[in-house]
């Protein structure tokens, strides 16, 4: 667990992909159960208190921040409401996009009994509005394989929201295996025939990370901004 700030009202932390932002039934390992362990130690106490922010999906790595007070948490809360708490992601997917700046938006609708979301019409019972833009870094090609870097901003947090989004819009991330290549096609290619060359990007983490947080401090109003960089294999083939 690698902390990035603390103070007593709030905590940044870079989650590792494959680690669970929040704690689910089994024994499996996780974000928030890490934290409280950790806060536990440090506090003397048995039950701290510790307030989930944002939330990034088990495969997604990247910055995340939580709560360390109740009063932080409904500050924090009332940003995420009004849209004042920024984020930003980095993803790398197969494809290249028809622009290098766009905005999707589009309407989500959650299957909860099998944790999948699915883009559907306006109007369509309990879908909700989804909004991202993205900015073109940089394509290549690798192994006749076309790959683009997108930098993305998230304007709301829907379920699942940008690795559906992506792939609706036929640029499916690398190493997703729920909305990935297999579901929606390989962007930028006449077949859906996975190669040994796709399998093996596929062989890699979900190649989607939450590079940025930009907010006001809860308590001090300071204007508060967490960063991290991109690592491993995938993101070294876009080397700028």
């Amino acid at each position: 667990m690698k902390i990035v700030f603390e103070d007593e009202s709030i905590i940044a932390v870079i989650k590792p992909s494959g680690l669970a932002a929040q704690s689910l039934r089994g024994f499996e390992p996780d974000m928030e159960s890490e934290l409280k362990n950790y806060l536990s130690v440090k506090s003397k106490s048995v039950n701290p208190y510790l307030g989930i922010i944002h939330r990034l999906d088990k495969p997604v790595s990247g910055i995340m921040l939580f709560a360390k007070t109740k009063k932080a948490a409904a500050g924090l809360g009332a940003q995420m409401a009004g849209r004042e708490f920024k984020k930003k992601y980095s993803a790398a997917v197969y494809g290249k996009p028809d622009s290098d700046l766009a905005v999707y938006e589009d309407y989500i609708k959650k299957e909860s009994a099998s944790n999948i979301s699915y883009i559907c019409r306006q109007g369509t019972n309990a879908a909700k509005k989804a909004v991202m833009s993205y900015t073109l870094k940089k394509s290549i090609i690798y192994r006749d394989i076309k790959l683009s870097l997108l930098d993305i901003e998230l304007f709301t947090g829907r379920h699942h929201q940008i690795r559906l989004q992506l792939s609706y819009h036929k640029l499916p991330i690398i190493g997703d295996r729920k909305y990935g290549i297999t579901k929606s096609g390989i962007g930028g290619l006449k077949t859906n025939k996975v190669s040994k060359d796709i399998a093996e990007l596929e062989s890699f983490n979900t190649a989607l990370i939450c590079t940025g947080l930009a907010f006001k401090h809860p308590v001090s109003g300071k204007h508060m901004e967490f960063g991290c960089e991109p690592e491993g294999y995938i993101w070294s083939l876009f080397a700028l």
